[in-house]
């Protein structure tokens, strides 16, 4: 899945400034997806986040929960998805 952003940032390695237009996955290991963009100039990578089964499911539910206007359910699951993120992302 690549996701449209459209938002513009220095790369840190060759001082160019970019579009990031989309973002891409990859799996690293353990069914853990990474989520990056790359520099359009030099190529780094940036990481934007690590997500694994729980995460991708929670947020499945998330857009479920959105989509019937379900803000009660919505919330909880918002506070779960964070957790589980801020675990599987070390913070």
């Amino acid at each position: 899945m690549i996701v449209d952003l459209h938002m513009m940032v220095i790369c840190e390695e060759c001082r160019t400034k970019f579009e990031i237009k989309d973002l891409q996955k990859r799996w690293v290991n353990n069914g853990i997806q990474e989520i990056y963009y790359s520099c359009k100039y030099c190529g780094k990578n940036y990481i934007v986040a690590l997500t694994n089964k729980k995460i991708r499911d929670l947020q499945k539910k998330i857009k479920t929960a959105k989509d019937k206007g379900d803000i009660k359910k919505l919330n909880k699951l918002l506070e779960r998805h964070k957790e589980e993120m801020d675990k599987l992302n070390k913070k």
